[in-house]
C-alpha cells in the first residue's frame, strides 16, 4: 500500500468512508495525519499563528510502547508545551479492534504541567516553517530552537546538556 498525505480536509472528510477504513464512518489516520490536521485547526482559529503552532517528528517512551511519533506543540506565555492528539480511541491492529476511551475524561491543561516522554525530535515543521532540529535554520523563528520544559532531559536542569545530547543521538 501506497502512504499518502492528507490534507486536514481530507482526512477529516474522506478517510471515515474509505472502504480500508477499521472504524467505518469516523476519521481514521496515523498520528501525523492527526498532529497536522489540530495544528491546522489551531492556526485557523486566530487563537495561534504558524510562528506559535507547530509539529514534532521524534520518539516517543511511554514506559511500554516507544517509538516514531508526531505531536503538536503550542508557544504560550513565552514557552512551549505538547499537545497529543493521538490521546482517545485507537485502532489495536493486533486483535483488529477499536479500544475505546472516554475522551470527556482527558484534561488537555494537563499537558502544561506534566512530563511529555519525548525522548528525541527529529524536526518540527507546520505549513510555513520547516526546521531539522541541530542544524541552522535561518528561516524559522528564534524562539523555535526552544524545546518544552515538560520533556523528561529538560527536568534534570541543564539545557545546554540536553542540547547536546539531542545533537548526538541525531541520526546521520
Amino acid at each position: 500500500m501506497d502512504e499518502k498525505w492528507l490534507t486536514p480536509t481530507e482526512f477529516l472528510e474522506k478517510t471515515p468512508t474509505y472502504s480500508s477504513s477499521p472504524d467505518y464512518g469516523e476519521p481514521v489516520s496515523d498520528c501525523e495525519e492527526q498532529a497536522n490536521t489540530l495544528a491546522s485547526l489551531l492556526i485557523t482559529s486566530g487563537q495561534y499563528n504558524e510562528s506559535t503552532v507547530r509539529v514534532a517528528i521524534g520518539k516517543v517512551d511511554f514506559g511500554n510502547v516507544s517509538g516514531g511519533h508526531a505531536w503538536v506543540e503550542v508557544y504560550e506565555n513565552g514557552e512551549w508545551f505538547p499537545l497529543d492528539p493521538t490521546e482517545g480511541p485507537y485502532y489495536d491492529n493486533e486483535n483488529c479492534s477499536i479500544v475505546p476511551a472516554d475522551v470527556s475524561e482527558i484534561n488537555y491543561d494537563e499537558y502544561l504541567e506534566s512530563t511529555y516522554p519525548a525522548a528525541k525530535v527529529w524536526y518540527y515543521y507546520n505549513n510555513k516553517y520547516f526546521m531539522e532540529v541541530g542544524k541552522q535554520n535561518e528561516n524559522v523563528p528564534v524562539f523555535w530552537n526552544e524545546q518544552p520544559e515538560s520533556y523528561p532531559e529538560k527536568q534534570n536542569g541543564d539545557n545546554q546538556a540536553f542540547r547536546n545530547k539531542r545533537l548526538e543521538s541525531y541520526p546521520d
